[in-house]
């Protein structure tokens, strides 16, 4: 019972973790089509 709590807390941890570098690398894509514009 434990564990399979503690396997959902993890995946969700993981997903978590997955949507920020994604969201990391869209910002740092941004930012170099904002420096190739000036």
């Amino acid at each position: 019972m434990r564990i399979e709590l503690l396997e959902k807390q993890y995946e969700k941890y993981q997903q978590r973790c997955s949507d920020l570098k994604l969201r990391q690398q869209a910002e740092l894509d941004q930012v170099k089509t904002l420096e190739q514009d000036f």
